[in-house]
């Protein structure tokens, strides 16, 4: 089996490099750096697996199209593994249409992403972001409002539980977890002190939260977005509701942090893209991903990317 992993072999230990070597005669590129599709056609050529990273596509912006360019021009392939658990990058109608599983890595970031949302909402309640002394407030005994309970959702419940936060939450299919009340996301709108967004990154979602849910809001609740998509809520509503006082503070994850109206709010923390960026987690982000590589190489693929089911907000 010929695998072409377009990552340099410094991204593993030693261990995981023997392991993939025993999957098949398997290419490494020799640094990390965008290469143009007349390089990448030339290092991939014959492959039968392809372990893609966005960034050696020149970054999400380009490596939609790049990918399924250069997939175009490898006939031998028989799938594609790729180190992200956003999958917005990939074309998933191309490679249905091809019959190419590409496998994504869920899953890994889970206790970094999580334990950073609390980091949030602490730096939120306490102001440390502010350089001058502001008189904050203690999250115990305050609410939680978890939107999305997924895996990274039920941990941040969990770690909020342990400090004496009550959990109410809302999801898009019925589920349950000990110590969360399961609510509307209007009801949740209302009463939470604090509310934080874990919802899956997807144009149905965005402005998911937009002038009519903020007004719902309590006046001085705060926000954290760690979803890494601005586009999730209304910035320049958001924006309104901080500079008048309806929303105490929002923190966010974004890969713009110039063109925003947030841009110089003293209550607006924004930050680039690095919840899921732990030592922890980059092994876990390893793992996976030469899981997902070995079970394409054996012809047994697991977490196969498929059409994104859409979280329908007024529906919950």
């Amino acid at each position: 089996m010929k695998i072409s992993v377009l990552v340099p072999t410094n991204e593993f230990t030693p261990s995981q490099i023997k392991r993939l070597r025993s999957l098949g005669q398997v290419k490494f590129i020799p640094r990390r750096r965008e290469m143009s599709l007349v390089q990448l056609e030339k290092f991939c050529r014959d492959c039968q697996i392809l372990a893609a990273d966005p960034d050696t596509l020149g970054g999400f912006d380009k490596a939609k199209l790049k990918l399924t360019e250069l997939v175009l021009k490898l006939p031998k392939l028989k799938g594609v593994a790729v180190p992200t658990s956003y999958t917005g990058w990939i074309d998933n109608k191309y490679f249905n249409q091809r019959q190419i599983p590409v496998s994504f890595v869920p899953g890994y970031a889970t206790e970094s992403v999580a334990e950073h949302t609390l980091a949030l909402m602490l730096s939120l309640a306490k102001k440390t972001f502010q350089t001058e002394m502001m008189l904050g407030t203690e999250l115990a005994g305050k609410t939680l409002g978890i939107i999305g309970l997924g895996k990274i959702g039920s941990r941040t419940a969990e770690l909020a539980l342990g400090i004496g936060m009550k959990v109410i939450a809302c999801n898009r299919t019925p589920k349950k977890q000990a110590g969360v009340k399961i609510v509307t996301l209007t009801q949740l709108l209302k009463q939470a002190d604090v509310i934080s967004l874990h919802v899956t990154d997807c144009v149905g979602n965005y402005r998911l939260i937009g002038r009519a849910e903020i007004g719902l809001m309590r006046p001085g609740a705060m926000v954290v977005n760690t979803i890494g998509n601005a586009k999730m809520v209304d910035e320049r509503s958001m924006a309104k509701a901080l500079k008048f006082g309806k929303i105490a503070g929002y923190a966010f994850e974004a890969d713009d942090l110039e063109h925003t109206p947030l841009k110089n709010l003293k209550t607006a923390v924004g930050l680039h893209n690095f919840a899921w960026y732990t030592r922890e987690s980059l092994v876990r982000l390893a793992d996976i991903w030469i899981d997902d590589i070995a079970g394409l190489a054996k012809g047994k693929p697991q977490s196969v990317v498929n059409y994104v089911t859409l979280f329908d907000a007024r529906a919950v």
